[in-house]
């Protein structure tokens, strides 16, 4: 009787998990406050759901920052002084680390827990790179190849129908090393499987100095 209720309850926890959908949240786990995702989808639809979370993060933080700013601007400098000192919302932009999903044993979240981190301009909020921790590698076959290149343009086949977060370092990684865009004040990697099925765009601007993905 005991080994059925196990086999049940067993099945029950699997089922609950495949119904559960992927999640992004700015909450405390083990009291460290960081942005977590829940049931991560390893594949370019999570991707994209990470990054939509991320540019979401950046508008929000840069209309506060604009905000803060027009305040400050009319404020005498003595009321300004006062104003910073009371004031608890960051004026400048940070980087955007988003981690995997930790257990209450686990403690707080480390460098192997991270699933991407996006570096950002302080000023200017722009992305200037997205990092992926060598730690989620798994060294699977990729195969990308240059399939064509022009002056504001690059196409990269992969041998592959979806990108994973392997596949999208080793993505970047090929970009770093092909550098097209480090010549143009804009360009646009585009990456497609072998039907010629668009993927993913990677748009770089100012000389390669900022970084965007479209999908």
């Amino acid at each position: 009787m005991k080994k059925i209720v196990l086999i049940l309850t067993l099945l029950s926890c699997n089922n609950h998990q495949s119904n559960d959908k992927m999640e992004i949240k700015y909450t405390s786990i083990n009291d460290f406050y960081a942005n977590y995702v829940f049931n991560y989808e390893d594949n370019l639809k999570g991707l994209q759901k990470l990054n939509n979370y991320v540019i979401n993060d950046i508008n929000l933080s840069k209309k506060i920052s604009d905000s803060i700013k027009i305040k400050l601007n009319s404020l005498t400098e003595e009321d300004r002084v006062k104003f910073i000192g009371n004031q608890s919302l960051p004026t400048i932009a940070t980087d955007i680390i988003l981690y995997k999903e930790i257990n209450e044993f686990h403690g707080e979240p480390t460098d192997q827990d991270i699933l991407l981190k996006y570096h950002i301009e302080e000023d200017n909020y722009k992305i200037k790179d997205i990092y992926v921790p060598i730690s989620q590698m798994k060294k699977i076959d990729t195969k990308l190849d240059e399939k064509s290149h022009n002056d504001n343009k690059c196409i990269i086949q992969i041998n592959s129908p979806d990108i994973n977060l392997e596949k999208f370092h080793l993505i970047i990684e090929k970009i770093k090393k092909i550098g097209y865009h480090n010549n143009y004040q804009n360009y646009k990697y585009t990456i497609e499987n072998k039907k010629g099925k668009v993927l993913l765009s990677v748009l770089y601007d100012t000389n390669g100095n900022y970084i965007n993905l479209k999908f």
